[in-house]
């Protein structure tokens, strides 16, 4: 999936804001592998239509630091909230050792692995790196606080997020789960 036709894909569940398309800033295409609280694999392949590349540079398109750190921390999102039941919404409190290691272009496939180190009841630490081709692009290690889901979405904005969470995790290999992580997820109100 790329951001210039997610709405192609179905993931229009959030379409109703006014003047956004959330979707355009979702920089994960796919979980692959999901073991509970321990390990996630995702999978992201830039549209190379998307704008960002035509300022990011026109002659020889890489991706922006800043989407690669996006989509490290929508990786450890992902880890996090399925592995806590989708009881709390995980959020990013800080970057530690961002390092790129080589430009990620668009239209090859990126894989990216992040691992929790430590978790205790208000957060986690989580780090890991991205692939393009079988060779690192990047590393990072994020610091990760969680809250209750309901302080940020009402019933409908949960849908949309409930929708996207379908879409990531359709045909994801998962261990450690008791039942599939989407039977967590709150009906109504989060």
């Amino acid at each position: 999936m790329t951001r210039t036709n997610a709405r192609a894909d179905g993931l229009d569940a959030w379409s109703d804001l006014p003047g956004e398309r959330v979707l355009r800033f979702i920089y994960i295409d796919r979980i692959l592998e999901l073991r509970r609280l321990e390990r996630i694999v995702a999978s992201l392949t830039l549209d190379p239509g998307e704008t960002m590349f035509r300022y990011h540079f026109p002659a020889n398109p890489m991706a922006p630091a800043s989407v690669l750190v996006e989509a490290f921390a929508q990786a450890a999102t992902a880890l996090l909230e399925t592995g806590l039941g989708f009881r709390h919404k995980a959020l990013p409190v800080y970057v530690h050792q961002a390092k790129l290691h080589r430009a990620v272009r668009p239209a090859v496939p990126l894989r990216i692995e992040m691992r929790l180190s430590q978790r205790n009841e208000s957060g986690a630490v989580i780090g890991g790196h991205a692939e393009q081709e079988g060779r690192k692009c990047a590393s990072c290690t994020l610091g990760m606080a969680h809250a209750p889901l309901g302080d940020f979405f009402d019933a409908g904005a949960a849908r949309g997020y409930r929708t996207l969470y379908q879409h990531w995790l359709e045909g994801a290999a998962l261990e450690g789960f008791e039942r599939p992580p989407l039977e967590e997820f709150p009906d109504g109100d989060p």
